[in-house]
């Protein structure tokens, strides 16, 4: 499994609001792009799992994250658990390809300067079989709270999550066989049927007010800033498959890609030669070779 690894930052605790101040406002809208449903693809090493966020303006308090389980349900198989006292139940195993959550950073939203935003990874899926995959959106906003009296409120820190019920995901059902459908962004996401691109995905409409909330820990204080909805409830987006990939931005998303392994212990061949790098290196080498000398030279002296 190839996959670049992403944290997922919650905050829990109680918080009190410390006043407002504006900022942008407007409906974001978080979806999956690829893979499409009930869709199959051509086994692949590097296949993508593309997500997106429209008006990624609206992103910087929210602290938004993809999460997403893929299974493989080809290797599932029947067992069967029995304890001491010699109950028993039979249940399906089956194979996690892929378990994870990725929190969209501000500074990265920022330094693509790009609206959709593009938030991909990889996943090694050269084995033939059904996948089905669930994914959910959770973020981070001000909730308005009463006291116990019911006399005053105030704001705290709240994490959002939807589909709201933890039972409940967004499904899409992919295969990879050979003869399938070549992984190809671009004309993978062209079409836009109701069959195999499903409108799943999530609308929150933020106000232009920002609150500073602070957090309450076991140990430490802190201030954190949350984002003000309009409704606390969000509503499935409109058509996620609005949202084509071009070929200059799979170009865009390979460059991306290569630069992030060249800054890796390991860098690929094609990775552009860096002179700095290169001076480092000879000066290291150097200095290694120097201290060999005086090393073995210092043997000689007792």
């Amino acid at each position: 499994m190839y996959f670049v690894s992403h944290a997922l930052w919650t905050v829990a605790g109680l918080c009190a609001y410390q006043g407002a101040v504006a900022t942008a406002a407007g409906v974001l809208e978080a979806s999956l792009v690829f893979p499409r449903n009930n869709t199959t693809y051509e086994p692949s090493k590097k296949f993508p799992i593309v997500f997106a966020v429209q008006n990624s303006q609206l992103l910087e308090y929210l602290q938004l994250s993809f999460d997403e389980r893929i299974l493989n349900r080809t290797k599932q198989s029947e067992r069967t658990r029995t304890f001491d006292n010699e109950y028993s139940y039979n249940y399906t195993e089956v194979d996690v390809v892929s378990d994870g959550s990725w929190k969209i950073n501000w500074w990265d939203v920022t330094a693509s300067q790009s609206d959709p935003y593009l938030h991909w990874f990889y996943l090694d899926l050269r084995d033939e079989g059904p996948f089905s995959m669930g994914w959910w959106v959770e973020w981070a906003a001000c909730n308005e709270t009463e006291d116990r009296m019911g006399q005053d409120s105030y704001t705290t820190f709240g994490n959002h999550r939807f589909p709201l019920l933890y039972e409940d995901v967004f499904v899409v059902e992919f295969e990879t066989k050979k003869g399938g459908q070549k992984v190809d962004l671009v004309s993978g996401t062209e079409n836009n049927s109701d069959d195999d691109c499903p409108a799943d995905g999530v609308a929150i409409e933020v106000s232009d007010e920002v609150a500073n909330a602070t957090v309450y820990g076991s140990v430490f204080t802190s201030t954190e800033t949350c984002a003000a909805l309009v409704t606390s409830t969000p509503t499935p987006t409109a058509n996620p498959c609005k949202i084509k990939i071009d070929k200059a931005t799979v170009e865009s998303m390979d460059a991306h890609d290569l630069e992030e392994a060249c800054k890796g212990t390991f860098p690929p061949a094609e990775c552009p030669e860096d002179e700095d790098h290169a001076v480092h290196m000879l000066a290291a080498e150097g200095l290694a070779s120097l201290l060999a000398a005086a090393v073995g030279a210092a043997l000689f002296l007792f």
